[in-house]
């Protein structure tokens, strides 16, 4: 059925596009500006335009998804700073800060646990690695130029591919119009943390405009010593003080001449890599990092013909990911010393995207994309640090020497560089029928070359919606699939901590689908209140994850009987069980005057299918029951108090987790924002992020095995005051 629908998308596609020339189309041209962004009510916002959805500008109310937007008003006044402030005020995700480095974040959307699940996107570019690896949510992606976010709630891998798995998040950065001059913002706060950062944009004519954004971030770190976790005897013994510091920056930068534009984005981000680790285990000093680098180049050559009725976008993108070879985990010499990590990646993508209107109401948005990909995946932990002049010298597949990779060169496993091509097309038909009706259908289709799925449908992944949008209602149905594919990362994760623990690698894994169906009702009250419901049942199937190795397959693995005790615990990533999550949310939005608030109820009922028994229990790290609340004062239109609070109830840890009755404690937590906007440019803002300086918990990553902390210290009171000033 998914081949038959594929088939006759793009023969359609391409029928219609060979035999019509008089076009009508939405252009990705269309721009709302900061300036109308800034002055919008909402009865405005309630019907922004978004172009995350289908790769085109729509309105939100058409657009065929279940979708939130942060204007940049709000990221002003309610204090955002990076992306992964956002989190804690948007319904339906579970969060947890200031876990270890390789995270920072967990980021966990209706359910759906692992932060390689959701796409990431900056101007529409991808920031997620092609390989799969765990995305940092951390003081690493900055908000300062940002005018709007788009987040997708659900599957998009009909218009994405593979990784647009439990969402997307947009971030559409200003134009060099709208900044037409050089602004900057200076903060410093209760963490010994300084940020300073940078835009420059400007029009110079016609033809040519120029923006550079650059941001730099220096924290002395969280201090979460006050809890219990940090008094034992074991952390005593190794430890003489806890110093887990940040230092990060990011670039950002765009030239267009007339219809091409040439940009380099670079996140550089120095995290630390201690937290929500075991204090027994571990030295928690400068050293103990997470250093991932990401470098991007890309370029676009727009092209609008028959009176901008259609719109073509050519596309390149270099991508350069790597994780620094002093990140590392910090055992003490008693425990075998520093184990250090390494992995690279780089690949080189096209992509063309059209979007055109056909005749008879129908709205056409398609694409194709190619990418080559080189993948070193992350080491095993090595005695000393990885030398990467290895990589362009010798590396290649050959280094293999039964599952571990045995064969060790410079002290790494000997995985060896991966070269692999992905391939995908996709096709997305839009019917609108009279003023209020509107249906979508869209499929695409990935390939990959290190990879043959036991079925083709795990490559072809549909979505169909249909849109009801009288004047103050709007009635989303909408369906969709997506998957993961079995990454590099996933395939070749390995580890070893002394004779008692290792995981090995599994080059068999399947991918990993979801099916999902969503129903959303809006209804817009006066020109004062919105309130929304959104249904939700989700079905994700072979689940990837890491579970303890048959023992009779470890014994007849040469590494596991010569490296390992009998004892040992040793595991590996598999396809097991299925998760089936249905819940759903309730918004509410007002605007009076120059007061403004929101008020969020999340429900989420989740369980994990064991493949075998059929046996039910719940999906760890997740709550059933959220409260979002949310106030904003504004005065004179310059000065404005912002105070949002969270209820977030117990959430469940992992069966046989040692925390007691199986469940993390319910909290409250609460921010508060002051900010004043002088008319001759500057800004000033105060900040406090968990003002009633709750002590409270959260779920650390990974299955909390021995080496994780079986829950997550959160941070307490921060207090940040800062300036901005546009020149």
């Amino acid at each position: 059925m998914k081949v038959l629908i594929f088939i006759l998308a793009v023969t359609l596609t391409l029928t219609t596009f060979a035999e019509e020339n008089a076009v009508n189309v939405d252009t990705l041209s269309k721009d709302v500006s900061t300036d109308d962004l800034l002055e919008m009510d909402l009865s405005q916002l309630l019907e922004v335009e978004v172009v995350t959805a289908s790769k085109k500008a729509q309105n939100i109310k058409l657009a065929p998804a279940d979708m939130i937007v942060i204007s940049e008003k709000q990221i002003k006044e309610r204090g955002y700073k990076d992306l992964k402030d956002i989190f804690k005020d948007l319904p339906g995700f579970d969060i947890s800060e200031n876990v270890e480095g390789e995270i920072r974040t967990i980021v966990t959307g209706r359910g759906l646990v692992g932060n390689n699940k959701i796409m990431v996107l900056l101007d529409g570019k991808k920031l997620n690695t092609t390989t799969g690896e765990r995305f940092v949510y951390g003081n690493n992606i900055p908000l300062f130029n940002i005018k709007q976010i788009e987040i997708i709630y659900g599957p998009s891998s009909a218009m994405y591919g593979a990784d647009a798995y439990a969402g997307v998040i947009n971030m559409i950065s200003k134009t060099p119009e709208e900044i037409n001059g050089f602004a900057a913002d200076f903060f410093y706060d209760s963490n010994q943390t300084f940020n300073e950062s940078i835009v420059l944009g400007k029009k110079v004519n016609d033809s040519f405009s120029i923006i550079l954004d650059a941001r730099r971030y220096d924290s002395g770190g969280v201090d979460v010593t006050n809890f219990s976790e940090y008094k034992t005897d074991g952390y005593k013994a190794i430890n003489d003080d806890f110093i887990q510091p940040t230092h990060n920056y990011n670039i950002y930068t765009k030239v267009k001449l007339n219809d091409f534009t040439l940009g380099y984005y670079r996140m550089d981000a120095n995290e630390p890599n201690g937290y929500s680790t075991n204090p027994d285990w571990y030295i928690f000093d400068k050293n103990y990092v997470w250093h991932q680098k990401i470098n991007k180049i890309f370029g676009d050559h727009d092209y609008s013909a028959y009176s901008d009725k259609l719109h073509l976008t050519s596309s390149f993108e270099y991508s350069d990911y790597e994780v620094g070879n002093e990140s590392c985990f910090n055992y003490p010499d008693s425990s075998g010393g520093v184990a250090y990590k390494y992995a690279k990646t780089s690949s080189f993508k096209m992509e063309e995207k059209l979007s055109l209107q056909l005749p008879s109401g129908f709205d056409l948005s398609a694409g194709l994309s190619f990418e080559m990909i080189e993948a070193f995946p992350k080491t095993s932990n090595l005695s000393k640090k990885f030398n990467e002049d290895i990589l362009f010298d010798n590396m290649s597949p050959g280094y293999e020497d039964g599952v571990m990779g045995i064969e060790e060169l410079n002290g790494a496993a000997g995985i060896g560089v991966r070269p692999f091509n992905k391939f995908g097309v996709y096709s997305e038909l839009t019917k609108k029928i009279g003023e209020d009706l509107q249906i979508n259908a869209g499929v695409r289709y990935d390939y990959a070359s290190n990879y043959s799925p036991n079925s083709i449908n795990d490559l072809i992944n549909p979505r169909i919606g249909v849109i009801w949008a009288p004047k103050n209602t709007t009635v989303k149905l909408l369906y969709g699939e997506a998957y993961i594919q079995p990454s590099e990362y996933d395939k070749w994760e390995n580890f070893v901590a002394g004779d008692f623990l290792a995981h090995i690698p599994n080059l068999n894994l399947e991918a990993e689908t979801l099916k999902s169906v969503n129903l959303i009702l809006s209804q817009k009250i006066l020109n004062y209140a919105n309130v929304e419901a959104s249904l939700f049942y989700n079905w994700a199937n072979s689940i990837i994850r890491p579970a303890q190795m048959d023992p009779e397959e470890a014994a007849k693995n040469d590494f596991i009987m010569s490296k390992m005790s009998d004892s040992a615990f040793i595991e590996t990533n598999v396809n097991t069980g299925s998760q089936e999550t249905r819940g759903g949310e309730l918004k509410a939005q007002f605007f009076i005057e120059n007061l403004q608030g929101y008020l969020y109820y999340s429900f989420l009922d989740s369980v994990d299918i064991d493949d075998e028994t059929d046996k039910e229990s719940p999906i760890s790290k997740v709550s059933n029951h959220k409260i979002h609340f949310g106030l904003t004062y504004t005065l004179l239109k310059n000065y404005s108090a912002s105070l949002r609070g969270r209820w977030i109830d117990k959430a469940n840890a992992v069966v046989g987790n040692v925390v007691k009755e199986d469940v993390i404690d319910s909290y409250f937590t609460a921010d508060l924002s002051l900010r004043a906007d002088f008319n001759f440019g500057l800004a000033v803002y105060l900040n406090a992020t968990n003002i009633l300086d709750k002590k409270y918990y959260a779920p650390s990553p990974f299955g909390e095995s021995s080496w994780i902390m079986p829950k997550t210290p959160q941070p307490g009171r921060t207090i940040f005051a800062g300036l901005s000033y546009k020149f």
